[in-house]
C-alpha cells in the first residue's frame, strides 16, 4: 500500500463487551454489555440501529438508539456451539441469522424474540448434525447460504415458515467454510485452507426454483485459513490468518491486489456500504480502513491506508462500517469490559 494514514471526515466507535468508536472523532462510544464476545472471526454484526455477537453458546442481541432497552440474549435451540451470526433486515424487520453445531436458525427480534426458520444437515452416521460455519443471505431473497464443516455451501430458502427447504448444496471446497458474502449476481466464500471461490449466480435461472451457480476459483488453498471474505459489485475483498489481504476482480478471475495489512491473523473485514472504502481489523490490535482501488483508472495494485487506529490492549474479534448516515466503526474484543 502507499500514502499516509489520513482520515476522511468520518468517525471511530466500540461495542458489547468490546466496543463502537468513530474515525473522524477522538471519543469513543462504548456499548456496554455483561457479555464477553467469543473469540472467533467475524464476531459482530450490525444494522443501522442494532448490533450482535456471539457469546458462548447464545448471541447477544443489542439496539444502539438512544433509550434502548437492555441486551437480550438469544434462546438456544439445545445443546450447540455458535460459529457465527449474522443481521439481515426481512420485510423491515431484523433477522438473526445463526450457525453452530445445531445447524441453521433465523429468529426474528422484534415484537418478541421468535424462531422462523431452522435447517439442520444430518450426518452421514445419522447420529448427530453437521456443524455449520459462515453464513450471509442473498440480497434481495429470503435466501441464505451456510457454509458447512464438510466444505459444502449450502443455499436454504427460508422464505416460508417453518423448516428451511435446501435448494443448492453447492462441491466446491474440501475444508470448513467458515466465510461466506453475497451480492445479488454473485456468492463468494472461503474456507480453513485458504481456497476462495466465486459463485456466480445464473441470471436467467430462478435460484428458488433451483436456478444454478457457476463456480470459479479465485484462489486455491495452501494451508492458511480465509477469515472473511466480502463482495462489492464484481470485486471479491478475502482476508487471512497471515495478515494478508487479497482483492479479486471475479468477472476476469483474476487476483488484482495483494496487502500485507497485518502483523498477526486477520479477525474482520467490511466494505463500505457507500463510500470506496474498506476495514480490516486484527489480532495485533490494529483497525485500518483502506480506498478501494479504481480499476477503471489502472490503478488496481495501488491500495492507500486512509486511517489506522490501535485498540489498545484488545484481542479484536469483529469490525463493522456503521450502517447509520454516520461514517463510525463498532468493533468487539474478546474478554473487554467497556466503560460504563
Amino acid at each position: 500500500h502507499s500514502g499516509p494514514p489520513a482520515p476522511p471526515s468520518s468517525t471511530v466507535a466500540h461495542a458489547g463487551q468490546g466496543a463502537v468508536m468513530s474515525w473522524n472523532e477522538a471519543t469513543q462510544v462504548a456499548l456496554a454489555s455483561d457479555d464477553c464476545p467469543s473469540l472467533v472471526w467475524q464476531n459482530l454484526t450490525a444494522l443501522e440501529s442494532s448490533l450482535a455477537f456471539v457469546s458462548g453458546d447464545k448471541v447477544i442481541y443489542k439496539a444502539t438508539t438512544p433509550g434502548s432497552p437492555p441486551p437480550v440474549r438469544v434462546p438456544s435451540t439445545g445443546s450447540q456451539r455458535i460459529s457465527q451470526v449474522k443481521l439481515v433486515m426481512w420485510h423491515g424487520d431484523p433477522v438473526l441469522l445463526i450457525t453452530s453445531t445445531s445447524g441453521l436458525e433465523a429468529w426474528r427480534v422484534v415484537q418478541g424474540m421468535r424462531l422462523l426458520s431452522l435447517y439442520q444437515m444430518q450426518d452421514s452416521s445419522e447420529a448427530g448434525y453437521v456443524r455449520l460455519d459462515g453464513v450471509c443471505s442473498i440480497p434481495g431473497k429470503e435466501v441464505v447460504c451456510a457454509g458447512s464443516a464438510l466444505g459444502d455451501v449450502l443455499v436454504v430458502d427460508f422464505g416460508s415458515m417453518g423448516s428451511g427447504r435446501l435448494l443448492h448444496s453447492l462441491k466446491g471446497h474440501t475444508e470448513a467454510v467458515g466465510a461466506l458474502d453475497a451480492t445479488e449476481t454473485w456468492l463468494l466464500s472461503g474456507d480453513s485452507s485458504g481456497q476462495v471461490t466465486g459463485w456466480e449466480l445464473d441470471p436467467r435461472q430462478d435460484l428458488e426454483r433451483g436456478g444454478g451457480f457457476r463456480r470459479e476459483v479465485l484462489r486455491p488453498g495452501d494451508g492458511f485459513p480465509c477469515t472473511a471474505v466480502r463482495a462489492r459489485d464484481k470485486l471479491a475483498f478475502a482476508a487471512f490468518s497471515t495478515g494478508h489481504i487479497r482483492i479479486f476482480d471475479m468477472g476476469a478471475v483474476a487476483q488484482v491486489v495483494e496487502i500485507a495489512a497485518h502483523s498477526r491473523c486477520i479477525s474482520a473485514l467490511d466494505v463500505h456500504p457507500t463510500r470506496p472504502f474498506f476495514l480490516t481489523a486484527g489480532e495485533d490490535t490494529f483497525i485500518n480502513v483502506w480506498e478501494i482501488p479504481d480499476m477503471r483508472a489502472g490503478m488496481a495494485s495501488r491500495v492507500d491506508l486512509r486511517f489506522s487506529t490501535r485498540a489498545d490492549d484488545m484481542l479484536l474479534t469483529g469490525a463493522q462500517f456503521s450502517k447509520d448516515d454516520r461514517d463510525s466503526i463498532i468493533y468487539a474484543a474478546y474478554d473487554f469490559r467497556a466503560p460504563s
